[in-house]
């Protein structure tokens, strides 16, 4: 049984746990040392997976990318989730492509094994490229990603009617940039479409925008679908 009173609570206590870890001065200490080498690895993937995608899909443009962060969601889940999201949206998926990363994964538990060392690279490499529009993020491992300036203050990009709808579920970092707390992820945790997402219904799952999103409307219809019944 859960020693918090509610998925709130929880999210305040896992980030007040974060806090007292050294995250950002992890970050800027391998940044430090490690840049031209991750710069160069960064590249590389870089390159490829632009090869590799122009090769399978030179037909298509990018209509929506996404990461899906430490979801369970097989293959042919997530076909099936692409399948549905483009059908019931209208997407033409021979002129369009709707592509989900659900291969990362990341554990604060032990974050110098391999896994834990490739995925922020990845994760730099799909912001900095300005290839993912989105990213799905369990709460325990939000904040690592979080303070690493990945995502969007969400106060800029969503309108009037998305603020409103979503305010009571924003998740909230101070992220030293002078402007405070500010809302850099929603919890979608009670989303009626979450278990196509490859999460279980007691996680606590979090929607962000990528800074350098090049899709962030597609991005957004994305997250009002999830809420749809």
């Amino acid at each position: 049984m859960s020693q918090y009173n509610s998925v709130n609570e929880e999210m305040k206590a896992q980030a007040e746990k974060v806090k007292k870890q050294p995250f950002s001065k992890r970050i800027a200490y391998f940044w430090y040392y490690h840049k031209w080498q991750l710069i160069g690895g960064i590249a590389a993937v870089l390159l490829v997976g632009s090869i590799v995608h122009t090769l399978l899909t030179d037909h298509q443009k990018l209509y929506l990318t996404g990461v899906f962060l430490n979801t369970r969601l097989t293959s042919t889940g997530r076909e099936d989730l692409i399948q549905e999201y483009t059908d019931t949206n209208g997407i033409d998926t021979v002129k369009y492509s709707v592509d989900f990363d659900c291969s990362l994964a990341y554990s604060t538990d032990d974050t110098y094994d391999s896994v834990n060392t490739y995925t922020p690279v990845m994760m730099l490499a799909y912001s900095e490229g300005k290839v993912a529009d989105f990213a799905l993020t369990d709460a325990k491992t939000f904040d690592f990603f979080g303070y690493a300036g990945y995502y969007c203050n969400l106060n800029d990009e969503l309108d009037e009617s998305l603020l409103t709808q979503f305010a009571d579920r924003f998740y909230e970092l101070d992220l030293d940039d002078g402007n405070g707390s500010v809302p850099v992820a929603i919890d979608i945790s009670e989303a009626p479409k979450l278990s196509l997402l490859g999460y279980e219904k007691d996680d606590v799952v979090l929607f962000s925008l990528f800074y350098n999103s090049p899709h962030k409307e597609q991005a957004l219809t994305f997250l009002t679908w999830l809420f749809t019944e």
